[in-house]
């Protein structure tokens, strides 16, 4: 069963919300997730306010609102419960923080154990120190690493972790590109895009830009910090951001060409199969603007982040 994280948000730094969810009937459900947008690195949510969503076409947010008021809580809760369950059976709200700081002290690694779910950006080199830090004084937070996977800094230097990544990327010609030879950012430029899909050439070792990331992301991360428990892909899109050349045609495809967007998504799904064969033990999870509903996602991640659940900003 897919964890799924609804992700709050406000203007300021710091709020802490939590959202208690209704279990699973039979008492057999392990409750919902609600976040603490806490720290510093949030990213922004979007999505629809509560009424029935039609399958995504894109990841446009539905209008808000309607004519008439919404149910009380209580109500929908009573509601819910009868059509599926013999009596409400409720869990206590399971919370996560929202962490990428870098900050590896003692008194964060204190906060962050406070938590049920810790997702952090830490370095390559303190992620394993510092989970076990956390998991000292509370063995049950779950942790997940914050990973990009669609778009780097075009730039580096020899001493950015991101070197060798940029270097493989420059090597191969996986930047994602226009038809003109720009490279491609939805970012307005501070990143720039990466082909995942299997239009690229093919390194020496027969990888694409998904299985090299999964290969580094494993040895540089997991291996030496064996209590974390997930890979949190940021950014898993539904469809691209930008129109490029994705074939490598000399022509630049739309974003809402159908075969771009299942040869994107199927990258992505590449790159989760590469990262748990080289770490067995680490679960997926979706940073994600869609219900991973799509062929190529369907039943794939271990878990979601599902940016867009709550509300549009």
């Amino acid at each position: 069963m897919t964890l799924s994280i609804p992700f709050f948000r406000t203007p300021p730094l710091a709020a802490v919300i939590a959202a208690a969810l209704l279990s699973a009937c039979g008492g057999g459900g392990d409750g919902g997730l609600a976040s603490s947008d806490t720290i510093a690195g949030s990213e922004a949510a979007q999505g629809d306010g509560g009424t029935p969503v039609p399958p995504p076409t894109s990841d446009e947010a539905p209008p808000l609102g309607g004519e008439t008021a919404p149910e009380p809580l209580d109500a929908v809760r009573e509601s819910a419960a009868s059509l599926s369950c013999a009596a409400p059976t409720f869990v206590h709200p399971r919370i996560a923080a929202w962490d990428l700081s870098r900050d590896t002290s003692a008194a964060r690694q204190a906060l962050l154990a406070k938590f049920d779910f810790a997702l952090v950006g830490m370095s390559a080199t303190s992620l394993g120190s510092f989970a076990s830090g956390v998991k000292q004084l509370n063995p049950n937070t779950k942790i997940a690493q914050y990973l990009s996977f669609a778009d780097l800094r075009p730039t580096a230097t020899s001493s950015d972790e991101n070197y060798p990544l940029v270097q493989e990327v420059k090597a191969r010609h996986w930047w994602l590109t226009t038809a003109s030879g720009d490279l491609a950012s939805w970012t307005g430029g501070s990143t720039a895009g990466i082909n995942m899909a299997g239009w690229t050439a093919a390194n020496p070792s027969g990888q694409r830009w998904p299985q090299f990331k999964a290969q580094f992301d494993a040895s540089s991360f997991f291996k030496n910090a064996p209590l974390v428990e997930y890979a949190f892909t940021a950014n898993t899109f539904a469809r691209p951001r930008v129109a490029a050349d994705w074939e490598h045609a000399g022509t630049d495809q739309a974003a809402s060409d159908t075969t771009v967007q299942s040869a994107m998504r199927a990258g992505y799904a590449a790159y989760w199969t590469a990262l748990r064969a080289a770490t067995p033990n680490i679960k997926v999870m979706a940073g994600t603007d869609s219900d991973l509903s799509s062929p190529e996602y369907k039943g794939v991640a271990d878990a979601a982040f599902l940016d867009g659940m709550i509300g549009r900003s």
